[in-house]
């Protein structure tokens, strides 16, 4: 009896923690794909924007030199791109909604200072 009784208090916290991690994945997420111009030159600016937007709620994010533009997969119930775009224009770089402080701007290196639109 006591060999059954394990068994099946095995079983049941292991069907619980399958179930759990089921739900975990199920529960609807604001999971959105984007993709944004972020002003910058070099593999040094790739490096600071992708730091930057690396953060909790961020899945993908990537910068390409050549195109300037920003691809990025985030759950927006953890946080918004309004919100990564503020992190980017605080180490220098200007998006579409945020421009770079002036100050910060003119701290980075002369190759990831790019044409700066008025």
């Amino acid at each position: 009896m006591k060999k059954i009784t394990s068994k099946i208090s095995f079983f049941a916290l292991t069907l619980g923690f399958f179930l759990f991690a089921f739900q975990s994945n199920v529960i609807a997420k604001d999971i959105r794909k984007e993709t944004v111009a972020v002003s910058g030159n070099c593999e040094m600016c790739r490096d600071r924007i992708v730091t930057a937007a690396t953060v909790t709620g961020v899945k993908h994010v990537d910068w390409s030199p050549k195109t300037k533009l920003m691809t990025i997969k985030y759950d927006n119930d953890i946080i918004t791109l309004d919100e990564i775009e503020k992190r980017i224009a605080k180490v220098g770089h200007d998006t579409p909604l945020h421009k770079a402080d002036d100050k910060v701007y003119e701290e980075l290196d002369d190759c990831c200072k790019y044409d700066r639109k008025e």
